[in-house]
Protein backbone atom coordinates (compact mmCIF):
# COMPACT_ATOMS: atom_id res chain seq x y z
CA UNK A 1 0.00 0.00 0.00
CA UNK A 2 1.52 3.41 -0.83
CA UNK A 3 1.97 5.90 1.82
CA UNK A 4 -1.19 8.34 2.13
CA UNK A 5 -0.34 12.07 3.00
CA UNK A 6 -3.53 13.29 5.14
CA UNK A 7 -3.65 17.14 4.22
CA UNK A 8 -3.30 18.87 6.85
CA UNK A 9 -6.01 21.97 7.18
CA UNK A 10 -5.26 25.23 8.81
CA UNK A 11 -7.33 26.50 10.97
CA UNK A 12 -10.25 29.86 10.09
CA UNK A 13 -8.65 32.02 11.80
CA UNK A 14 -5.32 31.39 10.33
CA UNK A 15 -7.10 31.35 6.85
CA UNK A 16 -8.91 34.57 7.74
CA UNK A 17 -5.52 36.45 8.88
CA UNK A 18 -3.99 35.15 5.29
CA UNK A 19 -6.92 36.39 3.50
CA UNK A 20 -7.45 40.20 5.29
CA UNK A 21 -3.71 40.49 4.59
CA UNK A 22 -3.84 39.75 1.01
CA UNK A 23 -6.78 42.21 0.54
CA UNK A 24 -6.93 45.39 2.99
CA UNK A 25 -10.43 46.13 0.44
CA UNK A 26 -11.62 42.85 2.20
CA UNK A 27 -10.36 43.76 5.88
CA UNK A 28 -11.78 46.93 5.81
CA UNK A 29 -15.39 45.24 4.43
CA UNK A 30 -14.74 42.95 7.10
CA UNK A 31 -14.95 45.81 9.89
CA UNK A 32 -17.77 47.87 8.23
CA UNK A 33 -19.81 44.12 8.44
CA UNK A 34 -19.70 44.54 12.41
CA UNK A 35 -21.55 47.66 12.11
CA UNK A 36 -23.91 47.13 9.12
CA UNK A 37 -25.81 44.40 10.96
CA UNK A 38 -29.32 44.48 11.54
CA UNK A 39 -29.08 43.15 15.09
CA UNK A 40 -24.91 44.23 16.10
CA UNK A 41 -23.33 42.34 18.22
CA UNK A 42 -20.57 44.99 20.62
CA UNK A 43 -18.65 41.91 21.67
CA UNK A 44 -17.40 41.71 17.64
CA UNK A 45 -16.02 44.81 17.62
CA UNK A 46 -12.69 43.61 19.80
CA UNK A 47 -12.68 40.41 17.77
CA UNK A 48 -12.73 41.88 14.70
CA UNK A 49 -9.90 44.90 15.63
CA UNK A 50 -8.19 41.94 17.27
CA UNK A 51 -7.90 40.18 13.66
CA UNK A 52 -6.95 43.46 12.08
CA UNK A 53 -4.15 43.54 14.39
CA UNK A 54 -2.66 40.67 13.56
CA UNK A 55 -3.23 41.32 9.93
CA UNK A 56 -1.65 44.00 9.71
CA UNK A 57 -0.23 45.29 12.83
CA UNK A 58 3.74 46.11 12.86
CA UNK A 59 6.31 44.86 15.31
CA UNK A 60 7.18 48.22 16.53
CA UNK A 61 3.51 49.14 16.63
CA UNK A 62 2.43 46.22 18.72
CA UNK A 63 2.36 47.65 22.04
CA UNK A 64 0.25 50.70 21.30
CA UNK A 65 -2.46 48.87 19.33
CA UNK A 66 -2.70 46.35 22.37
CA UNK A 67 -3.33 49.79 24.45
CA UNK A 68 -5.97 50.73 22.11
CA UNK A 69 -7.02 47.24 22.37
CA UNK A 70 -7.86 47.54 25.16
CA UNK A 71 -9.44 50.89 25.66
CA UNK A 72 -12.06 49.85 23.54
CA UNK A 73 -13.85 47.46 25.95
CA UNK A 74 -16.76 45.48 25.14
CA UNK A 75 -17.14 47.42 21.67
CA UNK A 76 -20.77 48.86 23.38
CA UNK A 77 -19.33 52.61 23.11
CA UNK A 78 -18.27 51.88 19.46
CA UNK A 79 -21.23 50.58 18.36
CA UNK A 80 -23.56 52.91 20.21
CA UNK A 81 -22.11 55.77 18.19
CA UNK A 82 -22.53 54.33 14.86
CA UNK A 83 -25.95 53.37 15.87
CA UNK A 84 -26.33 56.89 16.92
CA UNK A 85 -25.20 57.85 13.66
CA UNK A 86 -27.59 55.70 12.02
CA UNK A 87 -30.57 57.45 13.46
CA UNK A 88 -29.33 61.03 12.70
CA UNK A 89 -29.69 59.90 8.88
CA UNK A 90 -25.26 59.44 8.69
CA UNK A 91 -22.89 56.71 8.25
CA UNK A 92 -19.38 55.53 9.21
CA UNK A 93 -16.81 54.93 6.69
CA UNK A 94 -13.69 52.44 6.76
CA UNK A 95 -11.67 52.74 3.92
CA UNK A 96 -7.98 51.84 2.86
CA UNK A 97 -5.39 54.98 3.65
CA UNK A 98 -4.11 55.71 -0.01
CA UNK A 99 -0.75 55.46 2.20
CA UNK A 100 -0.85 52.13 4.12
CA UNK A 101 2.70 53.45 5.54
CA UNK A 102 1.93 56.29 6.95
CA UNK A 103 2.34 57.00 11.02
CA UNK A 104 0.37 59.04 12.66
Amino acid sequence: MKDLKIPITRSYQEYLIESLKKSPEEAAAYMVGVFEEKNPEPELVPMVLKDLIEAFGKSNSQEKLDELLSRCGTGTEISAFVEALKILGFGLEIKVKNDVNQKY
